[in-house]
C-alpha cells in the first residue's frame, strides 16, 4: 500500500500548523514596518482627499497592531500540495498586495467617517471656523467605524480563503 503523504489532509493541516507557527515570529518583526508604510501610505491618500493633517494616524508599535491572519494566508499557500514554488511566490505576492490594498482603503474609510461624525456634531459656527483643537475634544466611541473593523477582522480570512480557493482552482 502506497501513501502519498503530500495529498493527505492530516499531513497538510500539520504542515500549515507548522508553517504559521515559523512565520508568525517573523511576522511580528516586520510588522511595525508594514504598519508605519500603510499609516503613511493612509495619512497621504487622506490629505490629499482632503482630510486635516490633525487627523493623520500614528502607528503604533505591536502585535496587536497587525492582521496575524496573513502569516495564515502566507502558511495556507505554502503548504498546498502539488503546486510550484512559482506558483505559491505568484499567489503569496497576489495575496500580499490585495491584503494591503484592502487594509488600506479600511483604514482610510474609518478614518473618513470619524472625520465625518465629528464635523456633525460641531455646532454651525465652529464648521465655518474649522477648529483642530476643538474637534478632537470631542471624539466620540463611533459605532460605524467599529463596524468597519469589525467587518475588516471577519473579512480578512474569509478573504484569504476566497484567494486560495480561487488560486487553486488555476
Amino acid at each position: 500500500m502506497n501513501i502519498n503523504t503530500r495529498s493527505n489532509p492530516v499531513f497538510f493541516l500539520l504542515l500549515f500548523a507548522l508553517i504559521s507557527l515559523l512565520l508568525l515570529p517573523l511576522w511580528n518583526e516586520i510588522g511595525d514596518g508594514y504598519v508605519a508604510s500603510l499609516s503613511s501610505i493612509v495619512n497621504h491618500t487622506n490629505l490629499w482627499l482632503g482630510l486635516p493633517s490633525e487627523f493623520a494616524i500614528q502607528p503604533q508599535t505591536g502585535e496587536h497592531t497587525i492582521t496575524p491572519g496573513i502569516v495564515a494566508g502566507i502558511a495556507l499557500f505554502i503548504a498546498t500540495p502539488n503546486r510550484n514554488a512559482r506558483w505559491k511566490i505568484t499567489w503569496i505576492a497576489a495575496l500580499l498586495l490585495t491584503f494591503g490594498a484592502l487594509q488600506t482603503l479600511f483604514m482610510i474609510l474609518q478614518l473618513q467617517i470619524a472625520y465625518t461624525e465629528f464635523f456633525a456634531q460641531l455646532p454651525f459656527s465652529q464648521r465655518v471656523h474649522y477648529d483642530p483643537p476643538a474637534m478632537l475634544s470631542l471624539w466620540p466611541v463611533s459605532a460605524l467605524s467599529h463596524i468597519v473593523d469589525l467587518g475588516t477582522y471577519w473579512a480578512n480570512s474569509l478573504f484569504y480563503l476566497i484567494v486560495w480557493v480561487i488560486a487553486i482552482r488555476n
